[in-house]
């Protein structure tokens, strides 16, 4: 293995941290797309990480600007990073004025108050996966329902996870429960840290927001965002079932359901 592949290598190990159940899928992907589908991952995995978890803006959008260069290079068969290299031919596809779109929302999450509602707060989240879902359709091709599927897909598993967060919601960064949630259940962001039935109260009034939108994924999405979403289903369910859903969501979301296969090769049969 040479120190591209090696580097390359370091990618994928993150985004399969982040998405356990990628690899199982991946198999149910037509060959001559597997390699490139995991590349572009890893990019969707680097990109979301810097839109959502670098908290000084100006880092995040020095962060993006690289991309948006480094895209514009891959597309003219110059990429330098290991993961433009990986995606080879399909970065050519690429425009890489999607990434300004990325930074602008990127740039508003920093400068937005925390989110009002949960319709906000998706908002908020679904402007930063609308690009990403564009990259996406340019690489591998996509309808119209198909790509806002797909960002759809992105965006509730982005609410999950934030929804897992709850615990070590931070002020320095975004609220993982918007405000009118707290407020209804007599919450500060404080009391997020400490377990007790007004927080689990509002966590389950959050899943069931998540529950709603993770139904409304359409057919039209892309094999991975299908499996993904239909796991993610599951899961919301099983937490929803719980006194306390955080046990659940962790360990949901730490690992690959013994039902990955299964959930993965249903999908793909369907197209």
């Amino acid at each position: 293995m040479n120190a591209g592949d090696t580097a390359f290598a370091s990618f994928v190990a993150k985004l399969v941290q982040a998405r356990p159940e990628f690899p199982i899928v991946r198999a149910f992907v037509a060959p001559d797309r597997r390699d490139a589908l995991t590349a572009f991952e890893c990019l969707a995995h680097e990109l979301a990480q810097t839109a959502f978890h670098l908290p000084e803006a100006q880092v995040a959008a020095v962060k993006l600007q690289w991309w948006r260069d480094e895209i514009e290079r891959a597309a003219r068969g110059e990429g330098r990073h290991p993961i433009s290299q990986a995606l080879g031919e399909t970065a050519q596809a690429f425009d890489a004025r999607a990434v300004d779109a990325l930074l602008a929302a990127t740039l508003a999450l920093r400068e937005a108050g925390p989110p009002s509602d949960y319709a906000a707060q998706r908002a908020q989240a679904a402007r930063v996966f609308a690009p990403i879902a564009r990259l996406e359709r340019a690489a591998f091709g996509a309808t119209d329902d198909g790509e806002a599927a797909s960002a759809r897909a992105r965006t509730v598993h982005h609410l999950l996870r934030e929804t897992a967060r709850t615990p070590f919601d931070d002020e320095d960064m975004r609220a993982t429960l918007p405000l009118n949630r707290l407020a209804r259940h007599q919450l500060s962001r404080d009391d997020l840290a400490r377990p007790g039935a007004a927080r689990d109260a509002a966590m389950h009034d959050q899943l069931a927001d998540i529950a709603a939108d993770l139904a409304a994924v359409g057919d039209a999405a892309t094999l991975a965002a299908r499996a993904r979403a239909r796991l993610d289903r599951r899961l919301v369910a099983a937490a929803r079932r719980a006194a306390d859903p955080l046990p659940v969501l962790w360990h949901g979301l730490a690992r690959a359901p013994a039902t990955t296969f299964w959930h993965a090769w249903r999908e793909a049969r369907r197209g």
